[in-house]
């Protein structure tokens, strides 16, 4: 019976096994980071769209007259509270505003549509 027999790991390799770990969650939420503003990139431009696609509904309803305002648009839907909000909590939301005769949204930071 040898006296040196190895029943267990070494200090120095579980302290390798931690690092290799540390070093893939840290690769890790630096990618999900990513994927979450892509999802919220995405989530903003669908909620243009179904916006416009309201604001297109209450034209219809108004000879051809655009909301001015999300206050408005609620008021023209009958009030609906069916309108998009911002996905990123303390981001100032979506603006609409109209002349009238055409419509622009936002999502105050990247994208916008102008009809």
């Amino acid at each position: 019976m040898d006296i040196h027999s190895k029943n267990g790991f070494t200090l120095v390799e579980i302290m390798i096994v931690v690092g290799i770990i540390a070093i893939l969650s840290g690769m890790f939420l630096v990618g999900a980071g990513k994927f979450r503003d892509s999802a919220n990139d995405a989530r903003r431009k669908s909620d243009l769209q179904k916006i416009a696609a309201l604001q297109e509904l209450c034209a219809t309803k108004q000879n051809g007259t655009y909301a001015s305002d999300e206050a408005a648009l609620v008021t023209c839907l009958g009030g609906s509270s069916s309108i998009p909000k911002e996905p990123v909590a303390g981001h100032t939301g979506y603006s609409i505003s109209s002349n009238g005769a055409s419509a622009t949204l936002s999502d105050n930071s990247i994208y916008s549509i102008t009809w």
